[in-house]
């Protein structure tokens, strides 16, 4: 991003958090540094989710961080969840990147279900068509979603929480130049997403909002596996659903199982 740019995305950044402006005895409480201007309080929070001093002021920090690679999803809380917690009602899903005509890409990008498949009971299979759970596409501009990606944007990629039609769906910003080091972490990232987790405020979990690349191989943190874990329940230790019956339900717990 240019300076410019950057603070055009800082100012979009901060009004969508829609932080409320503290009156006179927030001020007594909190502190005078959050109600200089609400755009210096809001900023403040901002600072405060990413864990970056509270100064509420653009400094290179701030910079840093909205220049940084990232994942098109609105920033949170620790590990959370999209409104009325949609989830997928099995745990057989399919995945199509018929629109990918890379080995390099299909390799990073099944690489990055294994992490999840791994660390839970859901199992993830490739198939051939447009009828998958889960479609992979790579796109540029306006495409269809009302989140168009801008040019020289670090929006790397966005994707959809469990539903019907665009439900599920990953969205890769094909006006990055990847490389196959980076797929399998924003992949793995956005598969979240896909399964119905939000980001994170937990910068060292998969689903904190932007990206990191100085590990070899995208890993899930306790904090994902908490995410996870509120919305399908628990896994025993091999990952596999514990199933108990009794005379007018059926309870499907996980046990946690931390995969790193």
């Amino acid at each position: 991003l240019t300076a410019g740019r950057s603070v055009v995305f800082l100012s979009s950044t901060i009004s969508s958090l829609a932080f409320p402006h503290p009156c006179s005895v927030c001020a007594t409480l909190y502190g005078q540094k959050y109600v200089d201007t609400p755009y210096n309080y809001a900023l403040s929070k901002m600072q405060a989710f990413y864990g970056l001093p509270e100064t509420g002021k653009v400094d290179t920090s701030v910079l840093d961080l909205v220049r940084a690679p990232r994942c098109g999803f609105p920033d949170v809380k620790a590990f959370s969840t999209f409104v009325n917690e949609p989830r997928w009602d099995r745990y057989d899903l399919t995945y199509s990147s018929i629109y990918i005509n890379y080995e390099m890409v299909e390799a990073a990008i099944a690489k990055a279900f294994k992490v999840w498949a791994d660390a839970t009971a859901f199992k993830f299979t490739k198939v051939e068509d447009d009828e998958a759970d889960i479609i992979i596409y790579f796109v540029k501009g306006a495409h269809g979603d009302n989140s168009p990606f801008f040019p020289n944007s670090n929006t790397m990629a966005h994707a959809y929480p469990p539903g019907e039609d665009i439900g599920g769906d990953i969205h890769f910003n094909d006006g990055f130049i990847w490389a196959n080091g980076n797929i399998p972490v924003v992949a793995a990232h956005e598969i979240g997403h896909s399964l119905g987790l939000g980001h994170s405020h937990k910068m060292a979990a998969l689903m904190y909002p932007t990206y990191t690349f100085d590990k070899k191989e995208p890993v899930l943190m306790q904090d994902d596996l908490d995410g996870i874990k509120s919305l399908y329940g628990e896994t025993d230790v091999q990952g596999h659903f514990v199933v108990v019956h009794c005379a007018c339900c059926l309870f499907v717990f996980f046990s946690a199982f931390i995969w790193c």
